[in-house]
């Protein structure tokens, strides 16, 4: 290998490097804007499950009440309001994308051995 093909892969490693970093940092700033524009006083989406392609089931709150809807492309269904909720808050939920991204690629790598 000579000098010239040896520089020409350090720099694309260095430009797939600061690609990565561009796109973290594009998702982590996106994000916060999303978190700003989704957060409301009233209205809160406790759970959202997919159930089928563009079909959700979601459990909302309103004012201290729990509504069970289900949500399709073209419409919302209310289908009960539940009295009694017990909320089980999720570990894994205030995770950095940096740390989900580095564990898909750990995984990745393993799997691939």
């Amino acid at each position: 290998m000579s000098i010239n093909e040896f520089f020409y892969v350090f720099i694309m490693i260095i430009l797939f490097i600061d690609f990565l970093y561009i796109v973290y940092l594009t998702t982590f700033f996106v994000g916060k804007i999303n978190k700003k524009y989704m957060s409301s006083k009233n209205i809160k989406i406790i759970e959202k499950v997919p159930i089928a392609t563009g079909v959700f089931l979601m459990i909302i709150e309103i004012n201290m009440k729990y509504y069970l809807v289900s949500v399709a492309k073209d419409k919302v269904d209310l289908i009960d309001t539940i009295d009694d909720l017990n909320i089980v808050e999720d570990e894994n939920n205030n995770s950095k994308f940096s740390d989900i991204f580095l564990s898909k690629i750990k995984n990745g790598i393993k799997k691939e051995k």
